[in-house]
């Protein structure tokens, strides 16, 4: 009689271990699925019980019992878990875990500029990660390109790019190395490791990379993609964040935590979010922060939500995700931006109105010519103005062009072949349309006396406003920008870079980022103290 229990549980301990080999499930409370992996162990044990004991009636009652007061049980508390974590009943909690981290400021406090954007998107980055994959020669034939991270690597923005294994014939001795593309430059550059790398997503049996971190860590979930980085000495990592229910059994999916594995040898080490080393750019899952900002504004800001779609944004140090954010009344107008610094979830929510992402790209693609399509764009401040910028891509995913779109009057739209081509086109362009350009507020340092400033030129613009030329110069250690016009100084046409100028700007003591001044006198190239 003790068989007809001890068969069908071994037959369900073989099943199960079969089942978690290749299922990989979190074995946690939390984790929904395994709840109804073990209703269908149960099941598994109840029809492998009743082969055993079919002429023995008692046996079949109590065994039947058993498995299906267990799976009863299973799916009580399954169903109690799920409605007891809907939104209905928790929506304060649900609008919270991000709504708590969001702070709303100015548009002008965006401190993320142009160049640190890099306006190359992952298709592109990856795509010349491609062509920069068949100098390996004989060993390109072995290997593929995986989906790309954005990083900050040595303060530029960009995407690194794994290799994993082409078919089952090539799994052996693993990667070589790791592709990285200078969002900036759109150079690519091929790193050496110096051990192969083993652990990937495309890995077999124990080196599969999820299976590896399955049977380290049985009872974390592992909700999200794992990200490849790279540590400070360019020593690369997957890096994989933790999920947590902070709202009932299965609700309110957040982050707790993130392990680091090493590819080359297996190595892992697990880090509470608040103490991710400063290199991981990843903690936090961009998709995951678009979905608690729209569970946010359902309940919160009755209705507000993210647009569809996303990008990265680097400011020399972090990753940010960013995203428009639409109101209920319409969805073709943002009301605002977010932006959340995916290490440490800090988020800054800037209300401004304007047209939305997909209307700028297509303005911008109808532009360029009907040949290009537009990247998702970054909106950043662009000559002091809140600036749709993206590339225009052909059929093959190349980029050909680059397109501004002023997010306030979105009709004013430039291309240019280059990235700079397109900024002096754009500056130009919202000068003649009299666009206000509001930098961020900045300290204005004292000139040597009252009223007046001497610096050496470091830059110089001009544009056209109402028929008159004017010259905007950025003087050398400083932020701010002086304007004169050509009419009342007629000598700034003779202005060029390292002249030193003395600009009078006037004794009620001009404030703002953008200050108007006049000529008093310059002197051509570096001043005679800098000759000595």
């Amino acid at each position: 009689m003790a068989l007809t229990y001890i068969i069908p549980a071994i037959a369900t301990v073989i099943i199960g271990a079969i089942a978690d080999y290749f299922l990989l499930p979190a074995w946690s409370i939390h984790n929904p699925g395994i709840y109804i992996l073990l209703i269908i162990f149960a099941g598994i044990y109840f029809g492998v019980h009743l082969l055993m004991c079919r002429f023995k009636e008692t046996s079949r009652v109590l065994g039947s019992a058993i498995s299906l007061g267990i799976a009863a049980t299973l799916l009580l508390v399954l169903l109690v878990g799920a409605v007891s974590s809907w939104s209905l009943f928790h929506a304060k909690a649900y609008a919270n875990i991000l709504g708590d981290t969001i702070v709303e400021t100015e548009i002008t406090n965006l401190v993320i500029s142009l160049e640190d954007a890099g306006l190359l998107d992952k298709e592109a980055a990856e795509q010349i990660a491609q062509q920069e994959l068949s100098t390996l020669g004989d060993q390109a034939s072995r290997f593929v390109t995986r989906s790309s991270s954005q990083i900050s690597y040595n303060g530029a923005p960009t995407r690194i790019i794994p290799l994993d294994y082409k078919g089952f014939k090539e799994r052996k001795g693993g990667a070589p190395a790791y592709i990285t593309v200078d969002m900036r430059t759109q150079e690519a550059e091929i790193h050496y490791v110096e051990q192969p790398v083993k652990y990937t997503p495309g890995a077999i049996l124990g080196k599969d990379l999820l299976r590896h971190l399955h049977y380290k860590y049985p009872t974390y979930i592992f909700a999200w993609d794992p990200q490849f980085e790279i540590d400070d000495t360019g020593k690369p990592f997957y890096v994989v964040p933790v999920a947590a229910s902070r709202i009932s059994l299965f609700g309110g999916r957040d982050v707790s935590g993130i392990v680091t594995v090493d590819p080359c040898s297996g190595d892992t080490e697990y880090y509470d979010r608040d103490a991710a080393p400063e290199w991981i750019d990843h903690v936090y899952p961009a998709e995951l922060i678009v979905k608690q900002f729209n569970d946010y504004g359902k309940h919160q800001d009755g209705g507000v939500a993210s647009t569809a779609g996303y990008n990265y944004v680097n400011d020399g140090h972090n990753v940010y995700v960013y995203t428009g954010v639409t109101g209920a009344a319409s969805n073709e107008l943002n009301i605002g931006f977010l932006f959340t610094n995916l290490h440490t979830k800090e988020t800054r929510y800037y209300p401004l109105s304007g047209a939305d992402e997909r209307s700028a790209m297509d303005t911008a693609a109808s532009t360029g010519g009907a040949e290009y399509t537009a990247s998702f764009p970054w909106m950043l401040p662009v000559e002091g103005t809140p600036t749709y910028c993206m590339a225009l891509k052909d059929s093959g995913g190349g980029v050909r062009m680059y397109a501004m779109v002023n997010v306030n009057k979105p009709h004013l739209v430039t291309v240019g072949s280059t990235r700079e081509e397109c900024q002096t086109s754009y500056r130009n362009l919202v000068l003649s349309n009299d666009v206000t350009i509001t930098p961020p507020p900045v300290s204005i340092p004292a000139g040597p006396q009252a009223g007046s400033i001497t610096g050496r030129i470091q830059d110089i613009r001009t544009g056209d406003k109402n028929g008159t030329t004017y010259f905007y110069l950025k003087l050398e250690n400083q932020e701010v920008w002086y304007v004169v016009s050509l009419t009342d100084n007629e000598e700034a046409i003779k202005l060029n870079t390292t002249d030193t100028v003395v600009l009078d700007v006037g004794t009620s003591g001009s404030a703002g980022p953008i200050i108007q001044a006049k000529l008093k006198s310059y002197t051509e190239g570096a001043p005679w103290w800098e000759n000595n």
